[in-house]
């Protein structure tokens, strides 16, 4: 089976922390790796999410180590919905 890695960015504007996780991660743009795999059998090209994991910088190390959580994508996605409206709230009382 065919698999590939989708690299995006995700941008918070306020602190957050996933289930399971006893780390609070502080606002800033992260790299969200999401791995797929190919569905076979269809006429078209489509794929399957398998896992999704956040990029942050190793903790206790020096230089550019960074450490992969695996997180819930459902998690990510109602995380980053909630900062998005956190975000336009303190526009618009400014």
């Amino acid at each position: 089976m065919q698999n590939r890695t989708q690299k995006t960015t995700a941008c918070f504007g306020t602190t957050f922390s996933f289930t399971g996780s006893d780390r609070k991660f502080p606002p800033g743009d992260y790299i969200i790796l999401e791995d797929q795999e190919l569905i076979e059998g269809n006429s078209r090209l489509g794929y399957r999410r398998k896992a999704t994991f956040i990029q942050f910088p190793a903790v206790g190390t020096t230089g550019s180590r960074t450490q992969l959580l695996e997180v819930d994508h459902g998690e990510l996605t109602a995380l980053l919905n909630g900062d998005l409206q956190n975000q336009t709230d303190h526009k618009s009382e400014a």
